[in-house]
C-alpha cells in the first residue's frame, strides 16, 4: 500500500514538474476575408479558422479538428534554439468537403475534398506571432462584379499556463 502511495506521490510530482517546465499553446488563425467586392478598398479582416494545441519541447504534436464540413489538422515538432526561440516544424492542412466524389474499384463513392496544406520549418520565440503563408484571389463571372479573397496563416506561441 505504501509503495502505491508513494509511486502515486512521484507520478504527480514529475508530471506537474513537466508541466510548469515548459508546455508551450501552439495557436494557428487563419485571417482574412471571403468574395468581397473587389471595389472595396479594404475590407474588414477576420479570424476565418482557428486550431490550438499544447506543445512540448522535443516533442512531438498534433491536433485535428472538424466542424461541418471543414477539417483542420495541425502536426509537428517543437524545438529548443540555441537563442532561447525555438525552430518549429508545422503540417498544416486545411480540408473541406466539396460534396464531388469518384468511383472506387468495389463500387462504393469516395468524396474528393478541396484541401490546403502549408509544410515548414520556422523559428519563433514564446509571445510572438509569424506569417507563415497566405493567399489573394480575385475571381469574376461574366456580368457579375469581382469579387475578392485573402487569408494568411498566422502562427502563435504562447506559455502555457493552466487555470489550478
Amino acid at each position: 500500500m505504501n509503495r502505491f502511495i508513494l509511486l502515486a506521490f512521484a507520478v504527480y510530482c514529475s508530471s506537474g514538474a513537466t508541466t510548469i517546465a515548459g508546455d508551450f499553446f501552439l495557436r494557428l488563425d487563419t485571417i482574412g476575408y471571403v468574395d468581397k467586392p473587389a471595389s472595396e478598398k479594404t475590407p474588414k479582416e477576420t479570424i476565418l479558422r482557428s486550431i490550438e494545441v499544447i506543445a512540448r519541447p522535443k516533442s512531438a504534436f498534433h491536433g485535428k479538428v472538424t466542424i461541418g464540413t471543414q477539417t483542420l489538422s495541425l502536426a509537428g515538432e517543437l524545438r529548443p534554439a540555441d537563442n532561447g526561440g525555438f525552430n518549429v516544424q508545422i503540417r498544416y492542412v486545411y480540408s473541406i468537403d466539396t460534396g464531388t466524389t469518384v468511383p472506387t474499384e468495389d463500387g462504393g463513392r469516395k468524396p474528393v475534398p478541396d484541401t490546403s496544406t502549408i509544410r515548414t520549418n520556422i523559428a519563433i520565440s514564446a509571445g510572438e506571432s509569424v506569417t507563415i503563408g497566405g493567399l489573394e484571389t480575385k475571381a469574376s463571372e461574366s456580368g457579375k462584379p469581382k469579387l475578392k479573397s485573402k487569408a494568411r496563416c498566422v502562427l502563435v506561441l504562447t506559455k502555457y499556463e493552466p487555470n489550478d
